[in-house]
């Protein structure tokens, strides 16, 4: 049946409207919960033409903006609560900071958001007993893991794609000014 949609696609759909595999399969398993809960126990169906080779982009959020976005900085402590040891009751000391940029957006404006998360140690812990107790801040969960994209660009996508009826190339005009 997938073989069926996937042909007729091809032969009557648009050539401008072409998406990447990979983030085919992301929104796929996006709005199909049920089936992505299954999808661990189906292989994959195997395409029959060979794929074209792309030069593949770095991950790194740097490459992808432009310079001279705007940034906002997020700070995510822990609460004084949370900065006691477990082990001996000190206060725990910052030892580094973890950080996840993403790409935020309202409809006409972007800028990265930056998310830190800061570490802490204990060192008294580690006077003592030569092992510090290492807590760092939870982190908040992605949409879709190892992505910088934000909820808000995301929904405005889908929106503008599937309510709005925008090609791709449209939206990647409005973008781009």
């Amino acid at each position: 049946m997938e073989q069926l949609k996937l042909n007729k696609r091809k032969l009557f759909g648009s050539s401008s409207e072409q998406l990447d595999q990979m983030v085919m399969e992301q929104f796929v398993h996006l709005f199909n919960e049920a089936e992505a809960w299954d999808a661990d126990s189906v292989e994959p169906a195997k395409k029959s033409e060979a794929k074209k080779l792309r030069k593949r982009r770095s991950g790194s959020i740097d490459d992808v903006i432009p310079e001279g976005t705007p940034s906002e900085i997020v700070e995510h402590p822990l609460s004084e609560s949370e900065r006691v040891c477990s082990v001996c009751g000190s206060e725990l000391v910052r030892i580094g900071v973890e950080i996840h940029r993403s790409l935020q957006m309202k409809p006409a404006e972007f800028w990265v958001r930056e998310n830190r998360y800061p570490t802490y140690a204990c060192k008294h812990c580690e006077k003592e007993t030569r092992e510090a107790n290492v807590r760092p801040a939870p982190m908040e969960p992605t949409v879709i893991p190892g992505s910088f994209t934000s909820p808000s660009a995301i929904a405005h996508l889908a929106v503008q794609k599937y309510v709005m009826y925008s090609p791709l190339y449209r939206l990647e005009q409005e973008f781009d000014r």
